[in-house]
């Protein structure tokens, strides 16, 4: 039972990172085809994140977006999608990437 509860989360979750991704880049995610852990600060509180790869179609330069989701509070989660290009290349660069975007 345990497990089918944490693969239904995990197939939401997943479900809210695609529709991020084309609401953020207006492209379409296919297959999530690696999840790698990431340590980061969220506001100077430790974290890890659950940083999943997409392959994606429909986008002019990118064939790959990283994206992940934080619970900011308990009724707010946010999600985030950054396209992998020559500057962000593995999902560490696209959280550090994410973290300076927000900062500005």
């Amino acid at each position: 039972m345990q497990d089918d509860h944490k693969d239904a989360k995990m197939k939401l979750s997943l479900m809210r990172m695609r529709l991020a991704i084309l609401s953020i880049h207006d492209c379409e995610a296919k297959d999530c085809i690696e999840v790698v852990k990431v340590k980061a600060d969220q506001a100077g509180v430790p974290n890890v994140l659950d940083v999943c790869t997409f392959e994606i179609q429909g986008h002019p330069a990118a064939s790959k977006c990283f994206s992940w989701s934080v619970q900011e509070n308990p009724s707010l989660i946010m999600i985030s999608a950054v396209l992998m290009t020559p500057d962000v290349k593995t999902a560490s660069a696209a959280v550090k990437y994410n973290q300076k975007r927000a900062e500005h």
